[in-house]
């Protein structure tokens, strides 16, 4: 079969022009780059590390940048906004709490009790994911797609 090469046709003109369109308009949109940040690279953060490794973040169009910290500097870190989650969920819920000597004078201030951790959590989690009220109102967006992304690695292994 012999192609003209001196016409082209309006239907493969219009595919031509309709191809190059896709490709000029999705080639700016990038994926939202989120930060996270494990406590250690070994099993206690496994669902993120499995999840960037197996492209669920991808799929979920994020652009994740896995940095391990300590979980110190991963809290600090959270609170001052240099990453989006941190994976010390146990030691976050820890840092939110209240403790002697310090529980003693809100109380003195007249502070009350609104929920107690054990009252809540039976055990204590080893690792979790743990973002700042603000990512949690300005981007929830975001935060399901990442909990979804971790929990497709969890389902995944």
């Amino acid at each position: 079969m012999a192609f003209r090469r001196d016409r082209c046709s309006p239907v493969s003109a219009l595919l031509v022009v309709s191809v190059s369109l896709c490709a000029f308009f999705t080639a700016g949109w990038s994926q939202e780059k989120t930060r996270i940040a494990p406590s250690s690279p070994g099993l206690s953060a496994w669902p993120i590390h499995l999840a960037a490794k197996e492209g669920f973040f991808a799929r979920e169009g994020l652009e994740v940048e896995v940095i391990v910290m300590r979980t110190n500097v991963g809290i600090a870190a959270l609170a001052t906004g240099s990453v989006d989650y941190t994976t010390a969920g146990g030691s976050a819920l820890r840092a939110a709490a209240l403790t002697p000597p310090y529980s003693i004078m809100a109380k003195r201030l007249g502070f009350i009790d609104v929920a107690r951790t054990g009252n809540i959590l039976s055990a204590w989690p080893t690792t979790g994911l743990v973002a700042a009220r603000e990512k949690l109102e300005k981007n929830p967006d975001n935060v399901r797609r990442v909990v979804r992304a971790v929990l497709r690695a969890v389902h995944f292994a």
